[in-house]
């Protein structure tokens, strides 16, 4: 793969804002284990702006940057969650 994409990637879906750090963590691990990065996944009800990403997010990026490890936000609102999975 080019660019900066790492090819090994820990998809983390976030909703519980409660068990953010402790799954973000383990994400984190996970990718740096195998020289990747995380994406993480938050699907939404209502009509949010597409840029605006949510509180729960932002903490995962928090916690995953301070280990270095590459992540990216995605903030979905599809009509099936897994419809946001297949676009990415």
């Amino acid at each position: 793969m080019g660019g900066n994409v790492p090819y090994y990637r820990v998809l983390l879906p976030v909703a519980n804002p409660e068990h953010v750090e402790q799954l973000a963590s383990l994400a984190a691990v996970l990718a740096k284990a195998n020289e990747g990065g995380v994406l993480a996944l938050h699907v939404r009800g209502g009509l949010v702006s597409a840029k605006q990403i949510p509180p729960v997010l932002q903490r995962v990026e928090q916690i995953v940057s301070q280990t270095g490890v590459p992540v990216q936000a995605m903030p979905s609102q599809p009509h099936l969650p897994a419809s946001s999975i297949h676009g990415s």
